[in-house]
């Protein structure tokens, strides 16, 4: 049996998407009560700004934008903006003094992350794409609509049938704040610790006793180490003897090592002579009527 309050609950209409308007979410807000509605849908907690994109006719075109988060990197320097149209959320990215955007496809979605306030409301983003995270996507796409209804931007937008808009907004409004607080927490104690541990490791013996204030070069670097990036100097590394006295031939080439000569004459001893038969591989036949050749022996001929 229906009681008054099922009765009065906004239901979405039967079909294969649904529908939503922003008199839903108040009447939703009105009946549950719950936290952090005034908070998400108040347009000061956003950066929204008129952004330049191009539209299906690769046209340019001005509209409402809010900043989302950033492509490809934690801390990337492009922008991702996010255009909803009632039917779909569109992303755009550029750098911060682009003069248009362009338009992030869906299969690369996957590589935005948030940036608060949209970091609050959803899951952790180091995770694959799952199906947690794909909901955590509906849900911050759901606030961005909510926020553009409430502008007036918006008539209606649309959802899947498979998902409850006024159930998924409810999420992010009641754990928007704990979330925000236990990163500021997180936030504090990372930077705490870094402090005390700057703070110990500069009573270290060798940084209180070491003449170098800073800038290049250290007194402590060599001539050798005088060109070191940023000024310090780099470890002494000792490095493997050369013998310049004797070659591989055990010939001394210590007083014309740098000569071109010594260089030409060293490439031409390392060379291996090829090998030269002692006699003609081509044997002739003798022609008809000659005698062979006689060798007189010049070591028992008789001088005279």
């Amino acid at each position: 049996m229906l009681t008054a309050k099922m009765f009065a609950s906004p239901q979405p209409p039967v079909g294969s998407t649904n529908r939503y308007n922003m008199a839903m979410f108040e009447q939703d807000y009105e009946e549950n009560d719950y936290i952090g509605f005034e908070m998400l849908v108040n347009p000061d907690l956003y950066n929204i700004q008129v952004k330049l994109y191009k539209d299906k006719n690769r046209c340019l075109s001005p509209d409402h934008m809010v900043l989302f988060g950033t492509y490809h990197y934690h801390h990337g320097r492009q922008l991702v903006w996010v255009r909803p149209t009632g039917l779909e959320v569109e992303y755009y990215h550029g750098l911060p003094d682009a003069f248009e955007l362009a338009r992030v496809e869906d299969r690369f979605v996957h590589r935005i992350y948030y940036i608060p306030p949209f970091l609050y409301m959803s899951t952790l983003q180091e995770v694959p794409m799952n199906k947690v995270r794909r909901y955590s996507i509906k849900v911050v796409e759901i606030v961005i609509n909510v926020v553009f209804l409430k502008q007036a931007w918006l008539v209606d937008f649309e959802t899947s049938s498979g998902t409850n808009a006024l159930e998924a907004f409810r999420d992010p409004c009641i754990n928007y704040e704990p979330r925000k607080l236990a990163a500021e927490v997180k936030a504090s104690v990372k930077k705490e610790k870094e402090d005390s541990n700057e703070v110990k490791q500069a009573s270290a013996w060798g940084r209180q006793n070491d003449p170098w204030n800073g800038g290049p070069p250290s007194p402590r670097s060599s001539r050798s180490d005088s060109y070191s990036p940023r000024g310090t100097s780099s470890p002494n590394v000792k490095a493997e003897p050369k013998d310049e006295t004797n070659n591989i031939f055990g010939k001394s080439n210590a007083h014309n090592s740098g000569s071109r000569t010594h260089a030409r004459s060293s490439a031409s001893l390392r060379r291996t002579p090829l090998p030269s038969p002692s006699r003609s591989p081509i044997r002739r036949t003798l022609a008809s009527g000659a005698s062979p050749r006689k060798y007189i022996d010049c070591t028992s001929a008789n001088p005279s």
